[in-house]
């Protein structure tokens, strides 16, 4: 049972580097792309901020913060839920190979999707905290464990959706629509 166990690992850890290489390569710009996305959401918000509220946001936590700690995670979560079906439609080829499922690419996907956001997040929180001048957050494991969080419901938002867009196809229409509203909520 072990060795099969540990098999299925080494499985997923090299579905999960053949995701990150290939992530890269179809990203004209690499990981900076990444970057560029964010920080263009992030001016987005930004301005969206300032013509709703002004400068002000919460007592003790600065604008740039405040927005970084929301963003990034939201981000994550919107770009996990609509990996399960990209990564097995990406990877039908090696659903022929007998040791390989769904679960395994699906599992992958997340993965690369949860790291690629978390090197961003500890980026963004580190230029915030340098920007805003403030402290080192009194609960570092809380943030981790609220960032695996939104990377976990992403992906099983993304395969419940996934099985309800096969029931009725225009499942994932409404949906996008509901979450667009809901980058808007932190602000």
């Amino acid at each position: 049972m072990l060795r099969l166990l540990g098999l299925q690992f080494r499985v997923i850890h090299a579905l999960t580097l053949r995701e990150i290489q290939s992530q890269q390569a179809a990203l004209v710009y690499g990981f900076g792309w990444v970057f560029f996305d964010a920080f263009l959401a992030f001016a987005g918000l930004l301005l969206m901020k300032l013509a709703i509220r002004g400068w002000s946001t919460t007592p003790g936590m600065p604008p740039v913060t405040f927005l970084v700690s929301g963003l990034i995670p939201w981000l994550m979560f919107a770009s996990s839920y609509g990996l399960p079906s990209g990564a097995i439609g990406r990877g039908k080829n090696l659903l022929l190979l007998p040791v390989v499922t769904e679960l395994d690419l699906v599992l992958a996907a997340a993965l690369r999707n949860f790291a690629t956001y978390t090197i961003l997040f500890v980026v963004l929180a580190l230029c915030a905290k340098w920007y805003d001048n403030t402290a080192y957050p009194r609960f570092p494991f809380g943030i981790a464990l609220l960032f695996i969080t939104m990377a976990v419901m992403g992906t099983a938002f993304g395969l419940v959706l996934m099985i309800l867009t096969r029931l009725y196809a225009p499942a994932g229409k409404f949906t996008g629509f509901f979450l667009r509203f809901g980058m808007i909520f932190p602000v």
